[in-house]
């Protein structure tokens, strides 16, 4: 049953992000250069499209670049703090 439910399975010592690049996926989101960034963030799927939740955890500014494994649905920036939203550039 468990075959039926989760296919032939695979477990591994290895570091999650090289078990799941051996795969082929990439990271949802990374922030481009930086090691151990303050950002953290959450990716939920919904019916019609993709929600990813950012979050500042210094608490003082941070400015960089980032990359989203899914790109093409990418169009709107909400800052709930400041209450406004600005279109994202995708290049």
């Amino acid at each position: 049953m468990a075959d039926r439910v989760w296919g032939s399975g695979k477990v591994t010592a290895q570091p999650i992000e090289r078990a799941i690049s051996s795969v082929g996926l990439g990271p949802d989101f990374e922030v481009v250069g930086v090691t151990n960034p303050p950002v953290m963030v959450l990716h939920r799927h919904l019916a019609d499209g993709e929600v990813y939740f950012l979050s500042n955890r210094k608490g003082r500014p941070f400015s960089g670049d980032v990359a989203f494994r899914v790109t093409q649905l990418l169009d709107n920036l909400k800052d709930v703090l400041a209450k406004r939203s600005c279109s994202m550039s995708t290049g």
